[in-house]
């Protein structure tokens, strides 16, 4: 074993410290380029943090012109999942397993695209400070995919994200968060999904705009005031 000092300064006269401690680290090398093996600038990698709560780490990260970044985890013998993206591209999930510390992901663009964007937005009795909403996407194979949300402030997320329908087809998106009532919504297995979403307590409004995409065939779907509450929880049908 390794020994290790620790000291802690402070311009207050007294400090306590409790449950400090070290602990063994890996640092993980990720490369993200296209297709044609050409770097990616400014892609996103989005760390599932929801095993490591204890050692607040980052939860998102972008990669240099070189298409790379870095991610330090306990080197503790487990695996944990990210998520790269890139807009216009289809969003990958891996593992980033503990025997592996160099490794490249490739992002393609989309043959049979589904777009979904969106705003979330904390009502007057939630916060997004200390827990996110989690965003995940159902297929009709009963497998899920978490979509990566960026925090825009305490209170709003955004995400941008493609799902390949060759990969799978949708059956819903649900939006959920511990101190608000989740809502699912029924998705059409095509076009182009636009959600602003409101989360609170007693209930969640939501908003979608969805579109077709075709040339010169566009629908429009508008949900005004979705109200799901914690006595009525049932899935939104959509048209």
């Amino acid at each position: 074993s390794t020994s290790a000092e620790l000291s802690v300064a402070s311009i207050y006269e007294a400090v306590s410290t409790s449950g400090l401690s070290i602990e063994p680290a890996r640092t993980h090398t990720i490369t993200i380029e296209d297709n044609d093996g050409i770097a990616i600038n400014q892609a996103q990698l989005s760390l599932d943090v929801s095993n490591l709560s204890a050692f607040n780490l980052v939860e998102n990260y972008s990669s240099n012109s070189a298409g790379e970044l870095t991610i330090t985890l306990p080197d503790d013998g487990n695996d944990y999942d990210v998520v790269a993206s890139y807009t216009g591209l289809v969003s990958v999930s891996t593992t980033l397993m503990s025997s592996v510390l160099e490794q490249t992901i490739t992002l393609s663009p989309p043959i049979n695209p589904l777009d979904l964007t969106g705003i979330i937005k904390a009502g007057s009795s939630v916060s997004f400070s200390s827990e996110l909403p989690v965003v995940t996407l159902s297929l009709i194979d009963n497998s899920t995919v978490n979509i990566p949300v960026t925090a825009t402030s305490d209170s709003q997320v955004e995400f941008d994200y493609t799902h390949d329908l060759n990969n799978g087809d949708v059956s819903s998106i649900t939006f959920s968060h511990s101190g608000a009532v989740d809502v699912t919504i029924n998705l059409l297995t095509r076009g182009v999904y636009d959600f602003d979403i409101t989360m609170d307590a007693r209930s969640t409004t939501t908003i979608v705009v969805a579109s077709s995409g075709g040339a010169g065939s566009i629908y429009w779907l508008l949900l005004l005031l979705l109200m799901a509450t914690r006595f009525n929880r049932k899935p939104f049908k959509s048209l």
